[in-house]
């Protein structure tokens, strides 16, 4: 996609993470976030090329759940009682989060294991974890009966630099900043499940989106 140098891999902190939920900034950024995952259609992915994998009553987590928009998006497709949900972030749940899906106020990275899940994903979370903290992720996936991985990140090209910087004039301060480091802390290729440490026996799957999605779907049979 790019013929110049590839621009390594960096993790920078974020501002939204310094700011109170209810900050103005905070606000603004999340309204431009929605914008943003509009562009991509990162949700209408989910509801393609995840959902339809999902089997009754799986148990399912998501990892940065933010405003719910992929959980609320679960319910109303496929009813709240198609799946047991729980969602994690630090963030309280929207007003709207369905009764029957739960809602965790936790670190991802303090969670113990991913024991009794079938369905682990997020949606622009794991660009924020340094490559240390997503081999340990990895090593509880491993560690799990996990069957189906799916996430969406941030492309590691400068191309989508480039788009954010168009998207400018759109967006507030904090938008461009942490969506430029956001781009810069995001993947290319096989690099995020080759971070996790996933076995051979995954059946993985790559996509880059010409506005700046990375999206790795991944299926291993249960024993």
């Amino acid at each position: 996609m790019e013929s110049s140098k590839i621009m390594q891999r960096n993790v920078q902190p974020e501002i939204l993470d310094s700011l109170a939920h209810d900050d103005p900034q905070a606000l603004a950024n999340r309204r431009d976030l929605r914008l943003i995952n509009a562009l991509l259609r990162n949700p209408d992915w989910f509801a393609r090329c995840v959902f339809p994998a999902l089997s009754p009553k799986d148990r399912v987590m998501e990892l940065g759940a933010g405003e719910g928009v992929i959980g609320m998006r679960l319910a109303r497709e496929m009813g709240p009682d198609a799946v047991d949900y729980v969602a994690i972030d630090l963030a309280p749940p929207p007003s709207s989060w369905p009764d029957r899906f739960s809602w965790r106020r936790v670190d991802c990275l303090s969670l113990p294991d991913f024991n009794n899940l079938d369905a682990l994903w997020g949606n622009m979370i794991l660009h924020q974890f340094q490559d240390d903290q997503l081999r340990a992720l990895g090593e509880k996936i491993e560690r799990s009966r996990l069957r189906l991985l799916s996430f969406v990140e941030p492309a590691r090209y400068r191309l989508h630099l480039w788009q954010l910087c168009a998207l400018g004039p759109l967006i507030c301060a904090v938008s461009r900043h942490d969506g430029a480091v956001s781009v810069r802390a995001g993947f290319r290729d096989h690099e995020l499940p080759a971070l996790l440490g996933l076995g051979p026996d995954w059946r993985i799957s790559i996509r880059h989106t010409f506005l700046g999605g990375y999206r790795m779907l991944a299926e291993r049979p249960q024993a």
